[in-house]
């Protein structure tokens, strides 16, 4: 069989020959182009609903894991594939509101109203002085918020009050001209000219100054 091709392709001529080589050439080309579409470039088939897809080695294809895209949001997911109830808007925390009776916790106070406080100053180690003009008495607020009367001594009516330098005496001036010099410290009243006016203490407080008008 070999030989009688042989013998018929020598009877051939040479230009039949390169005529058959063009055509044997341009087949094969055109055999292995649709080799290569068909096995690298044709469109697979779609999958159906509810067919499992396959890969090109009769593997079934890994199918992305829904936890893995939630995680790549940056959504927390716990071992049994549930979102945890935290996850989301933060609500605010519920306030803690101050317990009426004390209980070693915030507690409520009532603020304590001083309706006739009144010439209230401050001293250096932070107590609060005033004059209640309802009662005539001088009294001392600590700093814990009690409260002690400075003397037992009543001023009724005091009109004008000037308190001293280091607050532990006081000028008391009175509607009917009387004035008095009070010291909380020695517990000691001295009465002032009645003709004496815009009584002042000097910066140590140790003076007194005011105007002589007779």
């Amino acid at each position: 069989m070999l030989n009688k091709i042989r013998a018929w392709w020598d009877d051939l001529n040479e230009n039949y020959k390169r005529l058959l080589l063009t055509v044997g050439f341009t087949l094969l080309i055109i055999l292995l182009g649709f080799l290569i579409y068909y096995l690298f470039f044709r469109p697979r088939p779609a999958t159906l609903p509810g067919e499992t897809p396959i890969g090109t080695t009769g593997t079934i294809t890994p199918i992305t894991d829904i936890r893995e895209i939630l995680e790549n949001q940056g959504i927390p997911i716990t071992e049994e594939g549930q979102i945890p109830p935290t996850t989301g808007v933060q609500l605010p925390r519920e306030e803690v509101l101050p317990a009426v009776i004390a209980d070693g916790s915030m507690t409520l106070a009532e603020p304590q109203v001083y309706s006739g406080a009144q010439n209230a100053v401050i001293i250096q180690t932070g107590e609060l002085n005033y004059y209640n003009k309802d009662d005539g008495k001088f009294y001392q607020i600590g700093d814990q918020g009690n409260i002690q009367a400075l003397s037992t001594e009543t001023f009724p009516d005091a009109q004008k009050i000037t308190w001293s330098p280091k607050n532990t005496q006081a000028i008391i001036e009175f509607p009917d001209g009387n004035k008095i010099l009070y010291d909380f410290k020695e517990q000691k009243q001295s009465t002032l000219p009645k003709e004496g006016q815009d009584y002042t203490f000097s910066p140590t407080g140790d003076q007194i100054g005011y105007k002589f008008i007779t």
